[in-house]
């Protein structure tokens, strides 16, 4: 009897578990506060995603992206750039995610991190640019620290 009224329980928490998408009203829809807006034309740049991480102690989330170039260095683990390298790293900040329990996924767009190589020269072109709408961020103080940090991550598996 205890056997049955245990698989009973356990039943029953599974079906009331079940939700139906039609009533949750994130299903299917595009993330509209992570996305980069239209006219940044991230998309036209042809980046492949190199690595991603996560900050819990500052509740963000981070992708390096990179051009053929990047990705090509990546998987032959030559830490030589070329002069076509080009880095994109974006950070959101997190956010729960309703339609899975302690999930999170990119909220609020903090910022695109671009960085341009030339060896050279021996230096990176470093920009960055700020919020939802992507502002140019002026403040040039440590532009050589974040663009070493984002010559130091290391590559995610890539096939």
């Amino acid at each position: 009897m205890k056997t049955v009224s245990f698989v009973l329980l356990i039943a029953s928490f599974m079906v009331s578990g079940c939700a139906d998408h039609k009533n949750t009203p994130e299903a299917g829809e595009l993330n509209a506060k992570a996305s980069l807006p239209a006219d940044f034309n991230f998309s036209k740049m042809g980046f492949k995603i190199i690595t991603s991480m996560v900050n819990k102690k500052s509740g963000t989330m981070a992708t390096l992206y990179g051009n053929d170039s990047v990705k090509a260095i990546a998987l032959v683990g030559n830490r030589k750039s070329r002069r076509t390298s080009v880095f994109a790293l974006i950070t959101w900040k997190q956010q729960a995610d309703k339609r899975w329990i302690g999930g999170n996924i990119p909220g609020d767009l903090l910022s695109v991190e671009m960085l341009k190589v030339d060896p050279d020269k021996n230096i990176g072109i470093y920009s960055r640019f700020k919020g939802a709408c992507l502002k140019v961020d002026t403040d040039t103080l440590g532009q050589n620290a974040r663009a070493k940090y984002i010559l130091s991550l290391k590559p995610s598996i890539m096939f």
